[in-house]
C-alpha cells in the first residue's frame, strides 16, 4: 500500500497537463484543413478538431473524422483514420513534443496519429498504411512554455514534507481502519488486543529509546529485557 501512495506521489510531482503549451493558431477553419502527400494519397487534417468534409466537399465516413485520408486522383475515395471526440494524447519526454492518437472502427479498424514535435523550424510530413495514418509536425508551438512563477499559487501548493505527512496519516488511518475490524470479527479481540500486533506497539516506545541511546552512546547497556552473555 506504501508503495502506490508513493508511485501517487511520484506521480503528482511529474505530472504535466496540455496548459504547458501554447496552441493558439495551430486550429484552421473546418473548410481549409491540412493536406499532407502521402505516397499518391492526402492525408488531411486540422489540429485537435474534425475535418468535416474534403477538398471535394465529399463526408468522410463520419463528419466526425480526425484524419481522412484519400487517394490523390480519387478523392471520392475516403477512408476516416481516428474520430476527433476519440482523442488521447501523450506527452513525450525531454520536451519532444506531444502524440495524439485516434481510433476509429467505422469500417475497419484504424488509427491516426499526429507526432507534435518540438523544433525551432515548422515542417510537416505524412504516412499511411491499411490502418495506420500517421502525420509528423514539427513546430515551435510543440515546445514546452516555460510560464513566470506566480506567488499565489506556489503558496497554495503543497510543499514535499506536506505530502508525505498526508500519505503517512492515510496509511496510519488505513492500518487501524482495517486491521481492527479483521482482530474483531476473525480473531475475536477485544480492548487493547484489538489493536493488529499490539505487542510491537508497546514494545515501540522502548525500541525507540534504545535506539537513541545507542545513537548517543553505544557503549550503554541495552535495558530493553535482552540479556547480556558474558563469556564462562
Amino acid at each position: 500500500m506504501i508503495f502506490i501512495f508513493l508511485q501517487v506521489f511520484i506521480t503528482y510531482l511529474t505530472a504535466q497537463t496540455l496548459e504547458d503549451y501554447n496552441f493558439e493558431g495551430l486550429t484552421r477553419k473546418t473548410s481549409e484543413p491540412r493536406n499532407v502527400p502521402a505516397n499518391g494519397y492526402i492525408v488531411s487534417f486540422n489540429f485537435r478538431t474534425a475535418v468535416p468534409k474534403i477538398a471535394t466537399d465529399v463526408t468522410c465516413e463520419s463528419s466526425d473524422c480526425a484524419m481522412p485520408v484519400y487517394e490523390k486522383d480519387f478523392e471520392d475515395d475516403c477512408a476516416c483514420y481516428g474520430l476527433a471526440t476519440n482523442e488521447t494524447w501523450t506527452i513525450k519526454p525531454n520536451n519532444e513534443g506531444i502524440q495524439f492518437k485516434y481510433y476509429s472502427n467505422l469500417q475497419t479498424e484504424r488509427y491516426g496519429y499526429l507526432d507534435f514535435l518540438c523544433s525551432k523550424e515548422e515542417s510537416i510530413s505524412a504516412t499511411e498504411d491499411f490502418k495506420v495514418a500517421r502525420v509528423t509536425w514539427k513546430h515551435p508551438q510543440a515546445c514546452q512554455v516555460i510560464k513566470p512563477k506566480n506567488p499565489e499559487k506556489e503558496k497554495t501548493k503543497l510543499s514535499f514534507g506536506s505530502v508525505m505527512l498526508i500519505i503517512f496519516a492515510a496509511s496510519f488511518l488505513l492500518y487501524f481502519a482495517i486491521g481492527i475490524p479483521i482482530m474483531i470479527l476473525a480473531f475475536k479481540k477485544r480492548g487493547l488486543e484489538m489493536i493488529p500486533f499490539v505487542g510491537f506497539w508497546r514494545s515501540l516506545p522502548g525500541l525507540v529509546i534504545d535506539g537513541v541511546k545507542f545513537l548517543l552512546s553505544p557503549c550503554l547497556k541495552s535495558k530493553s529485557g535482552y540479556a547480556d552473555i558474558s563469556e564462562k
